[in-house]
C-alpha cells in the first residue's frame, strides 16, 4: 500500500510541476502577443496621424508646427512626433525655420 501511495504522490507531483511548466508559458505567450498587438496599434495610429498631417499640409502649405500638431485628435498627438519623423525620413515633409518656431511644408505637394 505504501508504494502505491508513493507512486500516486510522485505523479500528482509531476502534473502538478508539468501544470505550473504550461501556465508559465502560457503566461509569457500572452504577454508577447499583448506587446505584438500594442506595436501594431501604435503603428496604425502613427500611420493616421502621417496621413492626417499630409492632408493638413495639403490643404494649407507652409503652417507652424504647432498648428499642425493642434490638428490632431488629442488622443493621437503622442504619436504626432514619430510621424513627422517618418514624413521627413521618407522625404515627404521638410522643416523650414521660421521666427518664432519651426514651419512644417510638403516637399511635392
Amino acid at each position: 500500500m505504501t508504494v502505491s501511495q508513493e507512486t500516486r504522490d510522485s505523479v500528482a507531483a509531476q502534473l502538478s510541476d508539468r501544470e505550473a511548466k504550461q501556465n508559465l508559458y502560457r503566461g509569457k505567450l500572452e504577454g508577447v502577443r499583448a506587446v505584438a498587438a500594442e506595436n501594431v496599434r501604435a503603428d496604425v495610429a502613427i500611420k493616421r496621424v502621417a496621413n492626417g498631417t499630409v492632408r493638413y499640409l495639403g490643404g494649407r502649405g507652409e503652417t507652424a508646427r504647432g498648428a499642425v500638431r493642434k490638428s490632431v485628435r488629442s488622443t493621437d498627438r503622442g504619436y504626432f512626433a514619430e510621424a513627422l519623423e517618418r514624413l521627413i525620413a521618407a522625404g515627404q515633409v521638410e522643416i523650414v525655420s521660421g521666427l518664432p518656431g519651426d514651419l512644417l511644408r510638403l516637399v511635392n505637394p
